[in-house]
């Protein structure tokens, strides 16, 4: 749940008193013009940043994947999910990661280097990543 989010950028507001609430497995689409708040509403609403105003409260974690996909364009698949893991003290086993990239049909490619993988295939990766972090319960 989100109450009288605010925030702004560079004296400007982008947003104010905004109020939210969201069940576990809904999706969130927004959508508006560029400038206009979308990525920095998504930021408070996941924690990463805090609003100006108001406050964020979930029952567990939303989970927020930004337009860089933060891998390593000269690991493969798996090592670069070992690193980014290792890079956020996660420990992970092996398996976890095989079991993530089979997860989002990437498995197959492990051993590939990233910078070969079409966009598509670097998100599908990104988005195995989420599933080594844990998330807190409720």
């Amino acid at each position: 749940m989100a109450q009288g989010i605010a925030c702004g950028r560079g004296g400007r507001p982008l947003l104010t008193d905004l109020n939210l609430s969201l069940q576990p497995g809904e999706i969130l689409w927004v959508k508006g013009g560029n400038g206009r708040g979308k990525s920095s509403l998504l930021r408070i609403l996941a924690s990463v940043v805090p609003p100006d105003e108001g406050r964020v409260d979930w029952a567990s974690r939303p989970v927020y994947l930004g337009h860089a996909n933060a891998l390593k364009e000269d690991l493969s698949a798996f090592e670069s999910l070992a690193f980014m893991a290792g890079l956020h003290g996660l420990a992970v086993t092996s398996d976890a990661v095989e079991q993530a990239l089979k997860r989002f049909g990437m498995y197959a490619r492990r051993r590939a280097m990233v910078r070969t993988f079409s966009q598509g295939q670097r998100r599908r990766v990104a988005l195995a990543r989420l599933l080594l972090n844990p998330l807190p319960g409720p």
